[in-house]
């Protein structure tokens, strides 16, 4: 059924609500993003960066819970599972506890990378939280993509997230741009 009117003023009649964007071409060890925002159980996150490191290695993430002053970091609190889908390797991945969540997993962080992230009831505490996510690496002599899902592990999955820690395990982000949008 093709459309019959096109409504002006973005995506906010739609439930999406961009909260923040920004973009940096200054090498940082970490990009935080905040998700501490009232009244939005769940975000939308569409990240592109790139690391300055050409070592195998993931993309990786942390949480932060509502009252911490840091990120959690313990070596069982993170979950994550996923699929690489590059050139019909098809690797299964499968982790109940290590210190990260993860975007992707057993790759070369220096190209360019897109994720985007539905990060379900991080502004919640009566549901269980998740990452879902969809990582693409972008460079002319092809693309891998990956299919994750990251949580927490234990009673901290009923916690409101406040913000993500975002970096590749093999080195610094070479450059960053993302959007985040809240949904009510």
């Amino acid at each position: 059924m093709p459309l019959t009117k096109v409504r002006a003023g973005g995506t906010d009649g739609f439930g999406f609500v961009l909260l923040n964007s920004a973009s940096t071409t200054t090498n940082a060890s970490t990009l935080e993003i905040s998700t501490d925002y009232s009244g939005y159980n769940h975000f939308y996150l569409t990240l592109g960066a790139k690391g300055v490191n050409s070592t195998t290695g993931s993309w990786d993430f942390r949480m932060k819970r509502a009252g911490q002053s840091s990120f959690d970091s313990g070596s069982t609190d993170y979950s994550c599972s996923g699929l690489n889908f590059d050139g019909g390797s098809y690797t299964n991945r499968n982790q109940n506890s290590q210190n990260t969540g993860e975007f992707f997993f057993s790759n070369n962080a220096q190209s360019d990378w897109i994720v985007n992230a539905w990060l379900y009831n991080f502004g919640n505490t009566d549901r269980q939280l998740s990452c879902v996510s969809h990582a693409t690496k972008v460079q002319t002599d092809g693309n891998a993509t990956y299919g994750m899902q990251s949580g927490y592990n234990g009673t901290k999955n009923l916690e409101r997230i406040i913000a993500l820690e975002i970096f590749f395990q093999s080195g610094d982000l070479d450059y960053s741009d993302y959007q985040i949008y809240g949904i009510k």
